[in-house]
């Protein structure tokens, strides 16, 4: 038994080793290839040399727990990406076995990069190379993508959602019509036994988000997306 929990334990802890930074492209699947580290290393420093955002990328082959959400807000706990007090960080983790990739996102780029619109830049602009194992193209899409919208140079459509009514206008339409019924037998019962009938009137009107020297300290609620392909 103790055996059993010693074991048990040994695994919780195996399963989340966190790899130490080399800088801000981490490839420890060796998946990227030189050329698009290049371009997509360039990419994430013009960013932090603005003082836009950080980025960090992470591969590898697996993740013991299976649970890449986890892992990712894991990583960017010990790593604190992003700089200290803007929480501008943003993390991709990339995990080839398990095929699954998870872009997670510091406080302060929740606003201009919502869980939605970070599922639907992993949609089209990662799952479609991943699927081919282009990974390294996959990659550069997706950073390149981001980067646009971080310096306003895509504005991402807003969906228009059809007005439903309201609860509230929904309510107020059923007492009207309650009340109508009301008065309607009211009438019929004054027709029928000659007592004075009354007027109920009343309106109802409408109801009207070199070395590598670390991150800046950036913290991460949880917020972004993960996909697997």
């Amino acid at each position: 038994m103790r055996l059993a929990k010693l074991i048990f334990i040994f695994l919780l802890i195996t399963s989340f080793t966190i790899p130490s930074p080399k800088g801000y492209i981490n490839d420890y699947a060796n998946i990227i290839e030189p050329e698009y580290e290049n371009k997509i290393e360039s990419i994430i420093k013009e960013l932090k040399n603005n003082t836009i955002a950080e980025i960090a990328i992470l591969t590898v082959k697996n993740i013991e727990s299976g649970d890449i959400n986890d892992y990712a807000q894991k990583v960017f706990d010990e790593w604190k990406i992003g700089e200290k007090g803007k929480d501008n960080g943003l993390l991709i983790v990339l995990s080839i076995e398990d095929k699954k990739v998870r872009i997670h996102t510091g406080y302060g780029l929740e606003g201009i990069l919502p869980d939605g619109l970070v599922g639907e830049i992993l949609d089209t602009k990662a799952l479609p190379y991943f699927k081919k194992g282009d990974y390294g193209e996959g990659l550069f899409q997706t950073v390149y993508t981001i980067s646009k919208i971080l310096k306003g140079e895509i504005k991402p459509k807003k969906k228009i959602r059809k007005k439903e009514p309201s609860s509230l206008f929904i309510f107020a339409l059923i007492i009207f019509f309650i009340v109508l019924r009301i008065i309607s037998m009211r009438r019929r019962s004054s027709f029928y036994y000659g007592g004075f009938g009354g007027g109920m009137g009343g309106g109802f009107g409408g109801f009207g988000g070199g070395g590598f020297g670390g991150f800046g300290g950036g913290m991460s609620g949880g917020g972004g997306a993960g996909r697997s392909w």
